[in-house]
Formats: structure tokens, sequence, C-alpha cells
């Protein structure tokens, strides 16, 4: 007979109560097609909301409808009747209006008894529709679709060719989504405060030095500051230097200037910035606040491209030097 390998329950309540808010938000964020999507819990004063947004309920074949959601998430390892109550109370007594769905997410199971009652309390308060999610479920929604927080949160690994392959697709939207709804907004910012530069710092999550900057091992710094450019299809763009290159007036070949060879008349020489890709899944997360040392976007990354976190590295030209190209189409070099 061939040994059977059994997995114990899954220790929720053993996360640290952050750790336990971004499972959820991150089980949560790929389940919906989210309009908006806030989360408030990790700031401190959510006033009874600790993850709320808009979403497109397309259940119905006939008609898409907008609805708003409110998540509470709490890490007890054991729930009653009344403190579910009370979340609710608490929920109304700062005045939030009553969302289209409203969903509780804790760290341990309830039974069938406490679930029902929960549910007449909350219809006799006006709420329309609400569910509690219990450590059964949140585990069960793990196993099942997200194996990638499975091994995140908990060490546990469960992947086959095809989960890995499915999880880091999930993986990229999820990061993507958050990237749109936390990151492009600051760059927003910087544009109205008549900033063009959104500075983050990146962070190899395998070497974790910051904020000590006195480095020993050669390469690549553990941590450093970029200026964000855009997004591209698979993940973020960064400005990395300024450049002087050289291009061939008849071919449209170019190079890398030295600084010190005499420039012939058959080539042309433009500003150029240096630009480097790092795409969703080199991307392990994103403190959007910030710390006491820098009070901007901090990245966290693998570095598994050559030491990097760069999956491509291009050459954007500087607008001044647009004009100047235009008829000349260089070779690999995008502007």
């Amino acid at each position: 007979m061939n040994p059977i390998k059994t997995i114990g329950p899954l220790h929720f309540a053993d996360l640290h109560d952050k750790r336990f808010e971004d499972l959820c938000v991150q089980l949560i964020y790929t389940m919906r097609n989210w309009i908006n999507f806030q989360h408030h819990g990790r700031k401190g004063k959510d006033r009874g909301v600790d993850i709320q947004g808009e979403f497109i309920d397309d259940t119905d074949a006939h008609a898409s409808t907008r609805k708003t959601c409110v998540i509470q998430c709490k890490k007890y390892k054991d729930i009653s009747k009344s403190e579910l109550c009370k979340i609710l109370d608490d929920f109304l007594e700062n005045k939030n209006p009553i969302p289209d769905v409203y969903l509780i997410m804790v760290a341990c199971d309830v039974s069938r008894d406490t679930y029902e009652e929960f549910q007449k309390y909350a219809k006799q308060k006006g709420f329309l529709s609400v569910d509690i999610w219990t450590a059964a479920n949140l585990e069960a929604e793990l196993y099942a679709r997200r194996p990638d927080l499975l091994y995140v949160f908990f060490g546990v690994k469960i992947f086959s060719q095809r989960l890995a392959t499915v999880a880091r697709i999930q993986r990229r939207i999820s990061m993507k989504k958050k990237v749109y709804a936390q990151l492009m907004p600051e760059k927003g910012k910087a544009k109205k405060n008549g900033s063009e530069v959104l500075e983050v710092i990146i962070h190899d999550v395998h070497r974790d030095m910051y904020p000590d900057s006195n480095f020993s091992s050669s390469g690549i710094s553990p941590w450093f500051k970029l200026e964000f450019v855009k997004t591209y299809y698979g993940g973020l763009s960064f400005y990395l230097s300024i450049e002087n290159i050289l291009i061939n007036k008849e071919t449209g070949k170019w190079k890398l200037w030295d600084y010190e060879s005499e420039i012939s008349s058959e080539y042309l020489k433009i500003t150029a910035f240096r630009v480097g890709n790092i795409p969703y899944d080199n991307i392990v997360d994103i403190d959007i606040e910030g710390d006491e040392y820098y009070m901007f976007p901090h990245i966290y990354c693998e570095f598994n491209h050559l030491g990097s976190p760069y999956e491509r590295i291009w050459y954007k030209v500087a607008p001044q030097d647009e004009a100047l190209i235009n008829t000349l189409s260089p070779e690999d070099m995008e502007n």
C-alpha cells in the first residue's frame, strides 16, 4: 500500500493581523470584475471598512449591474454571534452607507447556527446581501485556485506544471491590477504637484539589507532608487540613466558614444534615456506608502535576470532630439 500524505489545516490565526488582511486582499482581488478597489485596513482608522470597492456583476446573462462591496477582515481564533453582530453595529455607527454586498472574512470556523442567526440580524439591520468566509472557505479557495498564495503565506507547495502556469498568470494579472489601482494614481499625483517624476525604491527580496547603504558585494545593489516611466504589456519601465548615442545617418545603426572618440560626419549624436523593463512576474509586492527614509513607493522584486530585475533594457530618445531622428528610423530603438 502506498503511503498517504496528509496536510493539517492552515493556521490563519498565526498570521500577523496585517498579513491576514493582505491574504484576504489578494484572494478577493482576482475574484471580481472590479471598477475600483481600496484597501483601508493597513492605514488604521478604517471606520469599520477594511476593503471596499465597486464591481460589475455579470451573473445576469441579459444585463450587467454595478454593485458596491465592503469587506471586513477579522483574524479571530473563534468568533461568536454577538461579535459578528457588533461588527455590523460598528459599521453602521460610523454612518457608512449599506453596500450591495457585505462580506466578513475570518480566520476561524463558524457554526451553522451562528451563521444563520447572523444572517437574520443583518437583514433586520437593512443589509441586502451578507456572507462570512470562514477558515474552511479560505483554505478551499487557496488549494483550488491560488496555490501561489498558499506557498507565499504558508510555505505549502502543491505546484504541478499546470498549476504553476495558471498561478503565474493569475498572479501576473493580480499584480497588474494592483499597479493600476495604487501606483498609477501616485504617478498622477506627481504630475498634479508640478513634477513629471515618480520615484520608487527597488528592493531585492533575497538580499534584505535596506536601509544599509554599505554593500560589500559586487554587482547590482540590493536596493536603489529609480524613476518610473510607464507601464507596458508585461510590467513596468524605469529610467536607469542618460546616455549619448551615435546614429549612422545612412543606415540608421546606432552605438553608444564613449565620450572620448571623435564623432565623424556620418554620425548624428543624440541624447537618450536608458530604460529597464521589470516584468510583473518579477514583482513580489508593492508598499505604496514608503517609510521614514523614502516616503514614496517601494517595489520588492526578484533579481532573476542575470542578477537584475530587468527582462529587457532599451533606449528612449530624449524629447528634444525626437525631431532629429524622425527620418532615420534607428534600429532597435523606441522613441
